[in-house]
């Protein structure tokens, strides 16, 4: 492999985050110092080395820096997925339950041969905190946004919580929390199964969880068969408080700006 070639590779791993800035630095000497031929022109031999790993800088693409949004023209982008800070506070709630075809009894959901009409209550420890604002229809998924999509809300003396449709949580160490699901019936409701999780097991943005027997798992286990009976798959958003605003404006596909805008009209 000719020197070129290996700092070329040298980069590569360097942009990758396989070596860092001073790793780098001392493989690429290192290297420099190899390469340096014993011949009556070795003196010039250092200056081409460095005009050879100017050119592979210049010709190697780099990852250019993550954009900010502007508030008056963008909408805010999604978080990446990060574990919850203590004692800090946040928005939860499941943007996406899925049943099995048939309940934890290995039956029908309904009667009349009809989806199951998906809800769920959210618990911290054993107190009921948060209660979906709208139920699924006739179908084994069903999808929540976590934000009001009535913006006449905005115009009113609502606060934050009349906007964001989500439970509000302090993270403590060893508080759990708990998503309830069933299947609303006029006459009785089919429970459908719970997901719980440790508070400080959070994650911010969504992760997806599927059960497997009486465990769940974090992404789906294509080596495994999906749940066939009762809850099945459960997606959770965790929001961070402090990013309300940026939640909002990426639910509702509005400017960050506008949102802001719309939220100082609410009461705190």
């Amino acid at each position: 492999m000719s020197t070129l070639d290996q700092l070329q590779e040298l980069k590569a791993l360097h942009n990758s985050g396989d070596l860092s800035d001073e790793e780098f630095e001392q493989a690429k000497r290192q290297l420099l110092l190899e390469a340096q031929p014993a011949t009556t022109v070795g003196w010039l031999y250092p200056l081409l080395i460095v005009a050879v790993v100017g050119l592979v800088f210049l010709a190697t693409p780099r990852n250019p820096p993550e954009a900010t949004p502007s508030d008056d023209d963008s909408t805010a982008t999604a978080p990446r997925e990060q574990r919850v800070k203590p004692r800090h506070t946040y928005y939860i709630f499941p943007d996406l339950i899925e049943l099995a075809e048939k309940n934890p009894a290995g039956n029908d959901w309904d009667i009349r041969d009809t989806g199951p009409d998906i809800t769920y209550a959210i618990y911290l420890n054993n107190r009921e905190i948060f209660q979906a604002p709208s139920k699924g229809k006739d179908n084994t998924v069903a999808e929540w946004s976590g934000v009001s999509q009535d913006l006449s809300l905005f115009n009113t003396s609502l606060s934050v919580e009349g906007i964001i449709k989500a439970a509000f949580i302090s993270i403590n160490p060893g508080d759990t929390l708990r998503i309830k699901v069933w299947d609303n019936d006029l006459a009785a409701n089919d429970e459908a199964g719970e997901f719980s999780i440790s508070t400080p097991a959070l994650l911010t943005g969504q992760s997806e969880w599927w059960r497997y027997g009486n465990s769940w798992q974090k992404g789906r286990d294509a080596n495994r068969p999906d749940a066939t009976h009762g809850l099945k798959r459960l997606r959770l958003h965790v929001v961070d408080s402090a990013s309300k605003a940026e939640f909002i404006a990426r639910q509702l596909d509005l400017p960050l700006g506008k949102v802001n805008e719309m939220l100082k009209k609410l009461s705190p």
